[in-house]
């Protein structure tokens, strides 16, 4: 089992930094560089550029959170989640996810764009998580004091 994981070639799990412009700020996100191509596909699966995809992530994050403590670890968050929605309908579940994103991932993450009111701010209200978690736990339900 060792040999599967340890065969990854080195320019994969090399730390990249990138800079990178999030609603209109740059600034600059060092990730392996295995994690910038799950993004890239992500991105590419979802029509959009790989800085809108990460102002969109960063924005939801601030919406349903209030502040992010460490945003490299949330993109290798939504990199292993997406490896795994895409995983879980393909017929052999142990191989790794490659290539377009799965239909049910897409659809996720769409339904979520869509809830977006035109002006691209997301709100908690809008959020479906968030939402959920409301409606289970209270209002402040999640949320880490600033």
């Amino acid at each position: 089992m060792c040999r599967l994981y340890l065969s990854a070639p080195v320019e994969q799990y090399r730390s990249q930094t990138r800079s990178v412009r999030i609603n209109g700020v740059v600034t600059s996100i060092r990730l392996e560089a295995r994690f910038w191509d799950i993004l890239g596909r992500l991105a590419e699966a979802e029509g959009m550029t790989l800085g809108r995809l990460l102002s969109l992530l960063h924005e939801e994050a601030l919406a349903a959170y209030g502040k992010i403590d460490n945003f490299a670890s949330l993109l290798r968050v939504v990199c292993t989640t997406y490896q795994a929605v895409s995983a879980e309908t393909r017929p052999d579940r142990h191989r790794m996810a490659e290539g377009n994103a799965d239909a049910r991932f897409r659809g996720r993450f769409r339904a979520d764009l869509d809830a977006r009111p035109a002006s691209g701010h997301v709100s908690p209200s809008t959020n479906a998580k968030e939402a959920d978690n409301v409606r289970r736990y209270g209002k402040n339900a999640g949320r880490k004091e600033l």
